[in-house]
């Protein structure tokens, strides 16, 4: 894998890996309670979003949050991933053809009309797979296609768990996982040396990164995942030109020091008249928040 890879080898890679995972990805993420997750986001989406609503799933995989929110009827519901394969394991769960639409497109450039959508998801750590340059692409494309005062709605694993998985791995624990048909490894990539007077706003988002590399029968696959502070990621809203709506503590057990998972809801103003207030309105929510 190249060192810095550009956004776009990031997007080919994830396609790659997970065309070689979908066939065992349900079977490896089964412990999931995919309901109680959807129960949530559906109380968000309810609050903030109230009556008949477009939905956009960035990131669907094999459906097992877009079979739930897609049973609510105020909810007219797409699946997006940039892997075929994932799709074609959707596209054979019963609720589909009834209740949702699924599409093959790329985040970095979402085949939608701008203004498509009331509400876009990206969950279960979408954003930890893309470095910071990806994600600002990402950002503007999910903006493009939000309805003024439609929100995105994403939930991230935060440096904190970064810090507990690399404590595991030198405990020897969590750094590989084997079953007959495939073996998935992760490496801890050195974390830079960053001199104070030296910080740039690259070298502080991509500090906390995981190499992680699927082997199956047939193939090797490899992509990374980035760790974030929470005031790292609203920056990036904010920047975007998202407000900040509400950041929610989603993991945190009550003897650690920080929690390891947030979710982080933000607005697509109404109208750019509006703009420079939410950016306002963000930065003071990350300060109250950081």
């Amino acid at each position: 894998m190249p060192s810095n890879p550009s956004p776009r080898k990031e997007a080919q890679l994830l396609q790659e890996f997970y065309n070689a995972f979908a066939t065992h990805y349900d079977s490896f993420y089964e412990l999931i309670d995919y309901e109680a997750w959807a129960a949530l986001i559906q109380r968000e989406l309810d609050e903030w979003l109230p009556g008949s609503r477009c939905i956009l799933e960035a990131g669907c995989g094999t459906g097992a949050v877009l079979q739930e929110i897609a049973g609510d009827p105020q909810q007219t519901c797409i699946g997006m991933d940039i892997s075929r394969a994932m799709l074609d394991i959707c596209q054979k769960k019963s609720f589909v053809k009834q209740r949702a639409a699924l599409v093959q497109s790329d985040l970095l450039s979402l085949s939608f009309q701008e203004a498509s959508f009331d509400a876009v998801l990206g969950i279960f750590s979408l954003l930890n797979s893309y470095s910071h340059a990806a994600r600002g692409l990402m950002l503007q494309e999910i903006r493009h296609v939000l309805k003024p005062g439609g929100i995105f709605l994403t939930d991230f694993a935060t440096a904190h768990r970064y810090h507990e998985l690399r404590a595991a791995a030198e405990r020897h624990e969590e750094t590989s996982h084997s079953e007959p048909a495939f073996n998935l490894h992760q490496i801890f990539l050195a974390e830079p040396k960053i001199e104070p007077h030296a910080q740039t706003e690259v070298s502080l988002h991509d500090r906390f990164v995981i190499d992680r590399t699927l082997n199956t029968n047939k193939h090797t696959a490899r992509h990374r995942l980035y760790f974030f502070e929470a005031e790292h990621l609203a920056a990036e809203f904010s920047a975007a030109a998202f407000e900040i709506l509400k950041i929610i503590p989603l993991l945190h057990h009550s003897s650690a020091p920080a929690p390891n998972r947030l979710m982080l809801i933000g607005r697509k103003p109404c109208s750019d008249s509006t703009l420079k207030s939410s950016m306002n309105v963000s930065r003071n929510f990350v300060s109250k928040t950081a």
